[in-house]
């Protein structure tokens, strides 16, 4: 316990023991120096820090922007430093809300892109005029399964057996974009993991305020059922082991009484 506080008061810690991995949390103090058993040091520094500036506006590691809020023990062990550069609530929203509007504008692109599929009491998901047996909502589930399997393509049916990384990693894009026609997903995708969340390249400019990481899933769901051939929805999912993996959610330090447990 002591020795997470003290971490965490620096400005990281590590979130998962055993993992050589320190997330990035609010640093108390303005600078600390850690002398390092290789002989190197690493500094901790936090501009602008004070009890008002208590919000990160940005992080540099060794003079390189961190694309996401960690780093490894291996990048401490090497010595350098970490800035850490603060400012006040009233900042970071002015911040927050410039990046809301500009996410919300281009969330408007393949907003209600193919009005013509939504029909009253269901969605004609394979754009062919005729409500299918799997467009049905009261025909039977195995029906409806049935149905669907009957339609799809190896492709398609392969597809829904893969998951894509969200958030700048494996699914590169914020928003669709006309290139997505082109990709493996053109035919679907089971699930798209951690989107929105505040991991990957994006940080917090899709997951926070939270009204962002849902209006982002929403136009990223529309695209699949308005695009692709069959509109089979995408399925979001998201990290929940401490509590839920997410930009400014509570995470809980369950690992010590699991810890008490085993004992």
């Amino acid at each position: 316990m002591s020795a997470w506080y003290a971490l965490s008061a620096m400005g990281f810690y590590s979130f998962c023991p055993g993992r050589p991995v320190y997330e990035i949390g609010r640093p108390i103090f303005d600078k600390v120096t850690i002398h390092l058993s290789n002989g190197k040091d690493f500094v901790i520094q936090a501009k602008n820090n004070s009890v008002e500036n208590k919000y990160i506006r940005s992080m540099k590691l060794n003079g390189e922007d961190l694309a996401e809020p960690r780093f490894s023990h291996f990048g401490l062990m090497k010595g350098g430093e970490l800035i850490f550069e603060m400012e006040n609530y009233k900042d970071a929203m002015k911040r927050r809300t410039a990046l809301c509007i500009a996410v919300s504008l281009c969330a408007g692109v393949y907003a209600g892109n193919n009005p013509g599929i939504y029909k009253k009491g269901w969605l004609d998901f394979n754009k062919n005029g005729v409500k299918d047996i799997y467009e049905d909502p009261s025909a039977p589930i195995e029906a409806r399964v049935q149905d669907l399997l009957s339609q799809m393509t190896l492709e398609e049916k392969t597809c829904q057996m893969a998951t894509l990384y969200g958030s700048g990693r494996v699914l590169k894009d914020s928003l669709p974009t006309e290139k997505w026609k082109d990709e493996i997903w053109k035919d679907g995708i089971a699930n798209i993991d951690e989107q929105a969340n505040g991991l990957g390249r994006f940080g917090s400019s899709l997951s926070y305020p939270y009204v962002n990481s849902v209006e982002n899933r929403q136009t990223i769901q529309r695209w699949f059922v308005e695009q692709t051939r069959l509109g089979i929805p995408v399925d979001f999912t998201n990290e929940g082991i401490r509590g839920l993996c997410h930009d400014r959610a509570t995470m809980f330090p369950c690992p010590m009484r699991t810890g008490g447990y085993l004992e």
